[in-house]
């Protein structure tokens, strides 16, 4: 309390131009501190939840030039791991976190739920290819997780738009049993990556009576390369403790 007391009579017996400068020399410290201090707050480091961003109506109205221009190496994926001891009984929780390197917005298909564990070239979306650490490639069956669709039209709750040079972060947790039908058993040790592929910009849906006329040709989603997006590989134990990630 002395030293607020001591604080608040300087302040107060300071000039205008005094409390101007000390003003400004606070917003210049917040300024400098504030990106060093950023990536140390989860929240911020993290951005919003994915699936929580705005959804555009993807009806050929409302685009941005600069986004609907967005190259393919436009978006970059980071994945972390709730935890990289994999307890028996637990799911495995998978952060992907989409980051928009570029000054457009883009505009994103993603539906968490048809997330797979797994790696093929017929479906679309959010998947991860897991293997184990001499390179078997695994993965979850169709008859445990259905594909994930390829969609050539977006609904407006599966488009979300990522802010330029703004990150989003999309959980998603693998349950036990899913993990068992990857073939994924505890004591064993296995690598995991994201991949995120979306392969149409989108049809705009059928104009109706009365309706003007488009002004763009198609939904303007955000187009990847036909092998997607890659994020980084990581190393995960399934009850022991894994080598480090390469």
């Amino acid at each position: 309390m002395h030293y607020y007391r001591r604080f608040r009579d300087v302040i107060d017996e300071s000039d205008d131009i005094t409390r101007l400068i000390a003003f400004a020399a606070l917003i210049l410290l917040i300024v400098i501190t504030l990106p060093t201090l950023a990536p140390r707050i989860p929240a911020v480091r993290n951005g919003a939840v994915c699936s929580s961003l705005y959804s555009p109506l993807g009806d050929g109205t409302q685009q941005s030039i600069l986004g609907r221009n967005a190259s393919i190496s436009a978006l970059r994926l980071e994945l972390t791991l709730g935890a990289n001891v994999l307890n028996s009984g637990a799911a495995l929780a998978l952060q992907v976190h989409f980051v928009n390197e570029t000054v457009a917005p883009l505009t994103l298909a993603l539906v968490p739920e048809e997330a797979v564990f797994r790696y093929t070239d017929g479906e679309s979306g959010l998947m991860f290819a897991v293997q184990t650490v001499d390179g078997r490639a695994l993965g979850e069956p169709t008859t445990s997780r259905p594909p994930a669709p390829i969609r050539t039209q977006f609904s407006q709750d599966q488009l979300h738009v990522l802010n330029p040079h703004e990150r989003c972060t999309q959980t998603i947790f693998i349950t036990p049993d899913r993990l068992a039908a990857a073939g994924v058993t505890q004591g064993g040790q296995y690598e995991v990556m994201a991949i995120y592929r979306n392969l149409s910009p989108g049809k705009v849906p059928p104009i109706g009576a009365l309706t003007p006329t488009p002004m763009f040709p198609d939904q303007a989603v955000w187009v990847s390369s036909p092998g997607g997006v890659h994020s980084n590989i990581i190393t995960f134990g399934a009850g022991v403790t894994p080598i480090p990630s390469q």
